[in-house]
């Protein structure tokens, strides 16, 4: 679950978020080292966040129904300025940052409580899971299932009786 974990948009900007999720595309756990897959991916400075963008990330977090305007002006920002910080400092737009919420969400929900991709897609907002593969591969370059943590190759799989 470390790929997910590092996946924080808050601390890294959006194209080390893109290099983090290709790494754990490609991470096998029992054959890969996370030291050797992830070694340059802790290399990568966390980020201290402007107050009133961190706060702003807050309410966008938490209010799907929140205009870039209202959040803006509840941070004591113009929307002008709220876009701007967030490009200067997290590499994306609020739009942007949205639909990282919603594949948050989703994978999230697949990892931690084992919510297929479809029903993960939908709870999250997604109209369809192919919605949620498009977004995925835009933010992040891989699909949502290369996100999702595999077994170990030498442990088999339970039989169904």
């Amino acid at each position: 679950y470390a790929g997910v974990a590092y996946l924080d948009a808050r601390h890294y900007r959006f194209e080390d978020v893109r290099r983090l999720a290709r790494l754990w595309a490609g991470f096998v756990p029992g054959v890969d080292s996370i030291q050797e897959a992830f070694g340059d991916a802790q290399k990568v400075p966390r980020r201290r966040l402007d107050a009133r963008l961190s706060r702003a990330l807050d309410i966008l977090d938490t209010d799907d129904d929140e205009t870039v305007r209202e959040c803006a002006a509840r941070v004591g920002l113009s929307e002008s300025r709220l876009t701007h910080l967030m490009v200067d400092e997290l590499g994306a737009p609020p739009r942007t940052w949205r639909r990282w919420l919603k594949l948050r969400r989703a994978i999230g929900a697949t990892v931690l409580r084992g919510t297929n991709l479809t029903q993960a897609a939908h709870d999250a907002g997604f109209t369809d899971s192919a919605h949620l593969t498009r977004t995925c591969k835009q933010l992040t370059g891989v699909l949502p299932s290369q996100m999702l943590p595999r077994p170990d190759p030498g442990t088999k799989k339970p039989r169904r009786a």
